[in-house]
């Protein structure tokens, strides 16, 4: 992990475009109903993880994907500031650069078996301390299928709750691990007061209300709160993320 500190001036600037290193490959997931889905296992450069992130994308059918910005910035900064794992992936019937998941999008039904099959290529790798990152969408499916012991708690990023019922919400409640909730203050869907409501249901769930972000969590000061709240939280104590970076760094290219 890089120990650059956000106060030092040395090193790279950590900008939206800024890569760092990791092993990244190209993964297949295979599912239940016979599947495939693609995606990219980013690793550590040179140690293994600590914990591990399975993300689950926005609405495919609104532009969501397996490169939706918060999970493509995680999966190029992550590893290395905070020796996190991140999985990506498209759902079914979804399109990226990487390629198109097989099958068709479902509402969140079929992708039930999509969530099983995140968990199931976490456990075959043996990547440690599974967290399931959800955002929109995404958190629809963590909330309605994502109550496998396997895992070690959830993130949700801008959860609209309209797929999700109260019964999910129960689920979640019985289950009993951590359920971590960003809630953007100007959320389109779904604003803090009434997700602090709606997720009492659920004793041990955490939800923080984000001054002045808005659903899709656009521009660099949302990022970094987004992800200085998933490393504090999947890796208790862990300090802010550094905005520098001490070591060799790549640019992506605009149109990523």
């Amino acid at each position: 992990m890089n120990d650059s500190s956000a106060g030092t001036a040395t090193g790279h600037q950590i900008r939206s475009l800024t890569v760092l290193p990791a092993r990244r490959e190209d993964v297949e997931l295979h599912t239940a109903d016979g599947l495939t889905l693609v995606g990219e296992l980013a690793l550590p450069a040179d140690r293994e993880p600590a914990a591990t992130l399975l993300t689950f994308h926005p609405l495919p059918t609104h532009g969501g994907y397996m490169d939706s910005h918060v999970y493509r910035k995680a999966a190029w900064r992550l590893p290395a500031l905070a020796d996190l794992a991140v999985l990506r992936f498209n759902t079914r019937g979804t399109s990226s650069p990487r390629g198109t998941s097989e099958g068709e999008f479902d509402g969140g039904e079929a992708e039930r078996f999509d969530v099983a099959a995140a968990i199931e290529l976490a456990e075959f790798r043996e990547l440690p301390r599974p967290w399931l990152v959800g955002w929109s969408f995404g958190t629809e499916l963590i909330l309605k299928h994502g109550t496998d012991p396997g895992v070690e708690g959830a993130i949700l990023l801008s959860p609209p709750l309209h797929r999700a019922t109260d019964a999910d919400l129960d689920r979640w409640a019985e289950f009993g691990k951590p359920l971590v909730v960003l809630v953007p203050e100007l959320d389109d869907y779904l604003r803090p007061d009434e997700a602090r409501e709606r997720f009492a249901r659920v004793p041990q769930a955490e939800v923080i209300g984000v001054d002045g972000a808005k659903h899709l969590w656009v521009g660099e000061p949302s990022v970094r709160r987004v992800l200085d709240e998933i490393a504090g939280h999947v890796l208790p104590g862990h300090p802010p993320l550094p905005t520098r970076y001490d070591g060799d760094v790549l640019q992506a290219p605009v149109a990523t």
